[in-house]
C-alpha cells in the first residue's frame, strides 16, 4: 500500500515535541504521534551553549600558545643577538685592557675611559635585551644624575649636525645620586 510519514519538532507554549505523522491511504487512516522532547531540547541547548564555551577557550589558548611561540622566538633571536654583539665588544674590551697598559699618554686616558665605559654601556643594553625577554626588572644602581644629564646632552649634541641642541642655565645637582638603571635612563 500507498503510506507516507512525515517527521517535524514543533515548540508549542514552552514545551517541544516530536511529532511523526503517519499516512496510510489505502487504509484511509492518518496516525499522528507526538512526544514531549522538551528535556532532550533543553539538554542539547546546554550542550550548545558548553561546546560555544569550549570552543572560546581552544581559541583562547591557542592564542596563548602563539604568543608563547612568539615571545619564545623573541627570546631565542635575542640571545643570537647578544652572543654576536658580546663577542666583538670582547674585543673591544681586550684591547682597551692591552692599551691601558701600554698608554704613557695622560691625554688618551680620557678616551680610552670613555671606549671602556662605552663598551660596559653597550654590554649593559645587551643584558637589559635579555632581561627584556626574560621580562625581569631594570637593573638598579646609584646613578649620578649630573653625569647623566651632561653625557645625554653631549649625545644629543651629536645626532644633530645641523641645529645644535642648546642648554643654559646651572645645575646644582653634581652630587645627587638616584636609584636607576643607568643605561636604561639615557
Amino acid at each position: 500500500g500507498t503510506s507516507f510519514t512525515a517527521e517535524r519538532e514543533v515548540k508549542i507554549d514552552n514545551e517541544w515535541y516530536h511529532q511523526m505523522i503517519n499516512v496510510i491511504l489505502q487504509k484511509k487512516s492518518i496516525r499522528i504521534y507526538a512526544t514531549n522532547i522538551t528535556e532532550r531540547k533543553l539538554r542539547e541547548q546546554e550542550l550548545q551553549q558548553h561546546r560555544e564555551v569550549l570552543e572560546q577557550q581552544v581559541q583562547e589558548r591557542t592564542a596563548e600558545l602563539l604568543r608563547a611561540k612568539q615571545l619564545s622566538d623573541i627570546g631565542v633571536f635575542s640571545a643570537t643577538i647578544a652572543h654576536e654583539l658580546r663577542n666583538p665588544l670582547a674585543a673591544i674590551k681586550i684591547g682597551i685592557y692591552n692599551i691601558k697598559n701600554k698608554n704613557k699618554n695622560p691625554e688618551l686616558e680620557k678616551n680610552i675611559a670613555n671606549i671602556d665605559k662605552k663598551v660596559d654601556e653597550g654590554d649593559q643594553i645587551i643584558n637589559n635585551l635579555m632581561f627584556y625577554v626574560r621580562l625581569h626588572d631594570p637593573h638598579y644602581e646609584k646613578a649620578n644624575i649630573a653625569e647623566i644629564l651632561v653625557e645625554s646632552m653631549l649625545m644629543a649634541r651629536s645626532r644633530f649636525t645641523i641645529k645644535k641642541p642648546e642648554v643654559s642655565g646651572e645645575l646644582n645637582i653634581k652630587d645627587v645620586l638616584i636609584d636607576a638603571d643607568p643605561v636604561q635612563i639615557r
